[in-house]
């Protein structure tokens, strides 16, 4: 094999990443490299093939490395290439969230509302029933701020000096969007 090819691709790094990673950092001290796969020659012949499937599908940007069993240890039979999407959903702290007949991560469920990640949260930890979360569309982010200000201004949040002059200027501003 080309040593230049080797150096410069995206398949040798990833090859060399895996064993940079086994045995090392904190969340791999218990995953091991088969002993086939230290050669690189032996994991560009169990792997090239599907990588070039993946690549071909997804690009090469897309395409990493993944266990399938995320205690198992790197080779051939526990290895299959995914995107970084697949793999941030099958990380071990994941939530996940059933609800209509469908079961997803947060981060599918914000992809699939049109919403950030971050707002999903935090309708979660207002508590917010099931059925408020997916049914309260996506907010204008300055016009959802600022109607959360006003809203707590109307209920006492902030006190009530010049509280009726700050609604009233908040009501005006809100009108603009």
């Amino acid at each position: 094999m080309n040593k230049i090819y080797k150096s410069r691709s995206k398949f040798y790094k990833l090859w060399v990443g895996v064993n940079r990673r086994v045995g090392k950092q904190k969340n791999y001290r218990n995953i091991i490299i088969s002993d086939e796969w230290r050669e690189f020659q032996a994991f560009f012949d169990d792997m090239f093939n599907s990588y070039c499937e993946h690549v071909n599908k997804y690009g090469e940007k897309h395409t990493t490395i993944e266990r399938i069993d995320r205690n198992g240890n790197y080779c051939k039979e526990n290895c299959v290439w995914a995107t970084q999407k697949v793999q941030a959903n099958n990380r071990s702290s994941n939530v996940y969230i059933f609800y209509n007949g469908e079961t997803k991560s947060i981060s599918d469920w914000a992809r699939k509302l049109g919403i950030s990640r971050q707002a999903l949260a935090q309708r979660i930890e207002k508590g917010w029933s099931l059925d408020k979360i997916f049914s309260t569309p996506k907010k204008n982010g300055r016009r959802f701020l600022l109607q959360d200000i006003l809203d707590g201004v109307m209920r006492g949040k902030f006190g009530t000096k010049n509280r009726s002059e700050l609604i009233s200027r908040l009501t005006d501003i809100l009108t603009l969007f």
